[in-house]
C-alpha cells in the first residue's frame, strides 16, 4: 500500500489490513503502525508517499461467499478509527469470491 498524508498528524495511528468474510467476521489481518513502527505518522512529511507491505496469513480453507479486502487506521491506545471525508472509517480495496 502506499499511504499519504495532506495534513500534519499530531498522533502516530495503526494501520489495518482486514479480509473480512462474507458473515462480517475478520478472517485474517495485519495491524501495525507504518513501516513496522519505523516511521510514526506524526513524523510524515506532507503529501510524501510511505510505502508499505502488509502479508495477510489466510486459513488452510475458507468457505463459499465473498470476501472484502479493507484498509484504514486507528489510534492504538483509544481504538478509535480516523474517518474519511465522507465518515466512513475504512476503504474497501477488492472483493474475491470463493466457490
Amino acid at each position: 500500500l502506499v499511504w499519504s498524508t495532506a495534513a500534519a498528524l499530531a498522533d502516530d495511528y495503526t494501520a489495518f489490513v482486514h479480509l473480512v468474510g462474507p458473515d462480517g467476521a475478520i478472517v485474517a489481518q495485519n495491524d501495525r503502525p507504518p513501516l513496522a513502527g519505523f516511521y510514526p505518522t506524526s513524523g510524515w512529511a506532507l503529501d510524501d508517499p510511505v510505502d508499505d507491505l502488509y502479508a495477510l496469513t489466510l486459513p488452510e480453507t475458507l468457505p463459499p461467499g465473498t470476501y472484502r479486502l479493507l484498509v484504514g487506521w486507528y489510534q492504538p491506545t483509544t481504538g478509535e478509527r480516523l474517518r474519511l471525508p465522507d465518515n466512513r472509517d475504512e476503504i474497501e480495496l477488492t472483493q474475491w469470491v470463493v466457490q
